[in-house]
């Protein structure tokens, strides 16, 4: 890990405004400080380059609209964030949506992230052949299974290499061969001084592979430091 910041989140916020069945108009009408639903509240982090950190709390608590901040794919209500770097989010809830099938997706990646045309062929190839998923890149993208997107998800990232991958929430649907798999792409990403975030409810992979632990709580960092630090009093709340 080096001293250079990446992703510095400051003193975000980050709220949705509740609109729902009858009530709609109503809730349009009223002030926004009274009709919302807080996901974080002033929440500061820095994600430094060759920094493996893992984001861990409760469901609900936060952690994956905090990697949707840092990836840019929602702003925040107040506060502040920078990032400058390439970013991948790999996150079920976010890159499926808008596509089609398993080529589709993966060529509106490579659009989106810049590569060279010539290289489409080849290195869809390698997506395909990594993810595991031979045969498919036909497949409506909703006839995949959980598994297989997930595979997707990592295989990308894999081959895109950006300077920040987020990862959330992938590790519970992967079968054991592929995790192998994902330990070697984190490792070599680590090698590389990329910087990794790890949302994910496994102990395991987090004592392993995690450098620095923010604990979410309720929207907000209820603790952050090295695993020796945070783990103890996380596992036994």
């Amino acid at each position: 890990m080096t001293s250079e910041i990446l992703v510095r989140l400051l003193n975000v916020t980050k709220y949705f405004r509740q609109v729902s069945g009858f009530q709609k108009f109503r809730d349009f009408m009223l002030p926004e400080s009274k009709n919302h639903i807080v996901e974080v509240k002033d929440v500061t982090i820095h994600l430094y380059r060759g920094e493996i950190l893992a984001l861990v709390g409760l469901p609900n608590s936060g952690k994956s609209i905090i990697g949707k901040l840092m990836a840019k794919v929602v702003e925040p209500n107040s506060g502040r964030v920078k990032n400058e770097y390439l970013t991948f989010l790999a996150s079920h809830n976010h890159i499926f949506e808008g596509v089609s099938s398993v080529r589709q997706l993966i060529e509106s990646i490579f659009l989106t992230y810049n590569l060279p045309l010539s290289e489409y062929n080849e290195r869809r190839k390698r997506v395909v052949t990594f993810a595991e998923l031979e045969g498919k890149e036909k497949v409506a993208i909703q006839d995949l299974t959980t598994e297989e997107r997930t595979k997707l998800l990592v295989s990308l990232a894999y081959f895109i290499k950006p300077d920040v991958i987020i990862f959330d929430e992938l590790y519970q649907y992967m079968d054991d061969n592929f995790k192998e798999k994902f330990h070697m792409v984190i490792d070599m990403f680590k090698k590389e001084q990329r910087a990794i975030v790890l949302i994910d409810a496994n102990m395991e992979l987090i004592e392993s592979r995690a450098n620095y632990i923010t604990w979410m709580s309720h929207g907000q960092v209820k603790k952050s430091g090295m695993p020796s630090e945070v783990l103890p009093q996380y596992k036994i709340m």
